[in-house]
């Protein structure tokens, strides 16, 4: 049961990660920080691909993927530095 409830609120946070749109070229910045357990855990599930970017000066992650529809849709969230550390450390590349 247990499994099941993460595996479908993990779904629920990937979809809402992917579907937001675009505001003036900067994604979703204004956003909390997106935590490594859900990043890697999507890239794990194919859900998305991940790429470390900055924007604005500040350290991000691009998520890119395709929505059910098959549509592709990709964007930028913030990290923290330790996030984007461990991202570099499991080989994500800088764009």
């Amino acid at each position: 049961m247990k499994n099941s409830t993460l595996l479908i609120i993990g779904a629920a946070i990937a979809a809402l990660m992917i579907t937001k749109k675009k505001t003036s070229g900067t994604g979703a910045m204004s956003d909390m920080p997106v935590t490594l357990e859900n990043i890697r855990m999507g890239v794990a599930r194919g859900w998305y691909t991940a790429q470390l970017t900055m924007v604005d000066g500040k350290k991000a992650v691009r998520l890119s993927g395709k929505q059910t529809d098959g549509t592709y849709t990709s964007d930028v969230y913030p990290v923290t530095d330790e996030v984007w550390q461990a991202l570099l450390a499991d080989g994500i590349k800088v764009a």
